[in-house]
């Protein structure tokens, strides 16, 4: 959690340096030239027009900095990080993505019939989608995989404006959303051909920032993904399987001939002399059997000689 130290800090010395500059200026053997004299007055006006623009800022900052709003942006955010989680895992609501695309890109147009009531809601509904619009690709999609537009957009401003500071440091993580990149980027590229997607110039910005995400994780992590060799053709990472324990599976027959010092189980030199002078043969009928289940079959063999 960030604290105000730091801005306390710059802002106190900030202050103390103007009240340092007060009684440089009273200096009697202050001369300074005509150019010296403008630049001062353009500094003094600059200060005073950021002073400005910082009170201004603090004070609706301040606004939201309460105990109250920080409890709602917390509960809403932990919402989202799950639904993160989930659609990083390839578990997503397709439905609740598009919606939201179309509520932040298209937005909320009002109509003449509508009231002033109706009116002013859809403009608060439009102003946040072109808040959200204003995010890099990442954060628009933590933000449209997290809730449906009917939640945020019915979110009270300052509470929105805490979930938006929080969304873009959640999807500044990157992989968590490299892959909420890599589930839905066929999604998104289909929408880009349909109304209204395929007339709005920023959705079309935000699709080709997707599939950026996408090459970006697959260059950073290419033993996660199937990937293509120099040839273009595709490259299967894993290794070919062993064989089960280690060891070929032979069918075996107390009949077989075996050679010489193969067999752990020969008891004797005279009796691998007695098989190395068989007559020469060839194995033939072999039948299924459930004797070995490794292979389903065995050997009967007949032994017979050659000519």
């Amino acid at each position: 959690m960030a604290t105000a130290v730091g801005i306390l800090y710059d802002m106190g010395s900030i202050v103390a340096s103007m009240e340092a500059i007060t009684p440089r200026l009273q200096d009697p053997k202050l001369r300074p030239s005509g150019e010296e004299v403008t630049q001062l007055h353009e500094l003094a006006a600059s200060v005073l027009q950021h002073a400005q623009y910082l009170h201004e800022k603090f004070t609706v900052c301040a606004s939201g900095w309460t105990p109250e709003i920080f409890q709602k942006s917390d509960k809403h955010m932990s919402r989202a990080q799950l639904a993160i989680r989930t659609a990083a895992q390839g578990k997503i609501k397709r439905s609740i993505l598009r919606r939201n695309l179309v509520a932040i890109y298209q937005g909320h147009s009002a109509s003449a019939v509508d009231s002033p009531s109706v009116k002013a809601r859809k403009a608060r509904k439009a102003q946040k989608g072109r808040t959200l619009r204003e995010l890099d690709a990442g954060a628009i999609l933590a933000w449209a995989v997290s809730w449906p537009p009917s939640m945020w957009e019915e979110m009270d401003q300052l509470v929105f404006n805490d979930v938006t500071k929080q969304m873009k440091e959640a999807a500044a993580g990157g992989e968590p959303v490299a892959e909420i990149a890599l589930n839905v980027r066929d999604t998104i590229r289909d929408l880009g051909k349909e109304k209204p997607f395929c007339d709005i110039a920023s959705y079309g910005h935000f699709a080709d920032e997707v599939e950026k995400l996408v090459r970006n994780q697959r260059n950073q992590h290419p033993s996660k993904r199937r990937r293509l060799d120099e040839n273009g053709d595709v490259e299967d990472p894993s290794p070919p399987p062993e064989p089960h324990g280690g060891e070929s599976h032979v069918p075996t027959s107390q009949n077989t001939v075996v050679a010489p010092g193969l067999s752990s189980g020969a008891a004797s030199p005279e009796e691998a002399l007695q098989v190395n002078r068989a007559p020469d043969c060839r194995l033939i009928d072999f039948q299924p059997s459930s004797e070995y289940p490794e292979t389903g079959r065995t050997a009967n063999e007949k032994c017979i000689k050659r000519p």
